[in-house]
């Protein structure tokens, strides 16, 4: 997964709200929320967010304008509790089912220690489940997956 810092971050968060908006508007949003960063660090960002795939680039000159790209929206983070409060008719997010996700993920989308903790899981399942009639283990399924989203 690519590696994001804070200010990419609510970059990122601000292009999952508005879609094809420019540098400067991007520039007013932070300022707004308490950020004063100069337009050309901004400027700067979302080149080098684009650079590395993150957001998709339209547009030349003053006409520029930014969306987040399908890795963009793996990469960042999304306050689920924040997302869920909002009114289902006015969360943002996409009306179709984005067909260029799937083949836009990194193969390195999980790291070192969760591929352990994710094969150090299923050989537990496995283990406890060898000798289980199919019902119970459809059962266990769903009880580890229920304990593990919490």
């Amino acid at each position: 997964m690519p590696k994001i810092n804070a200010k990419q971050q609510k970059i990122l968060s601000i292009l999952l709200r508005e879609r094809g908006i420019s540098s400067s508007a991007v520039f007013q949003e932070l300022r707004e929320a308490g950020e004063a960063p100069a337009l050309v660090t901004i400027k700067r960002t979302l080149s080098e967010m684009a650079a590395r795939g993150l957001l998709k680039v339209t547009g030349a000159g003053p006409s520029t304008s930014y969306e987040i790209s399908a890795l963009g929206r793996v990469a960042v983070n999304v306050n689920a509790k924040a997302y869920c409060v909002i009114e289902p008719d006015r969360r943002y997010g996409l009306n179709s089912f984005n067909f260029e996700l799937f083949p836009s993920l990194p193969a390195d989308i999980f790291s070192a220690s969760e591929l352990k903790k994710l094969t150090d899981a299923t050989a537990v399942y496995s283990g406890r489940t060898t000798n289980s009639s199919p019902t119970i283990q459809v059962k266990w399924y769903l009880t580890c997956s229920v304990e593990n989203m919490r």
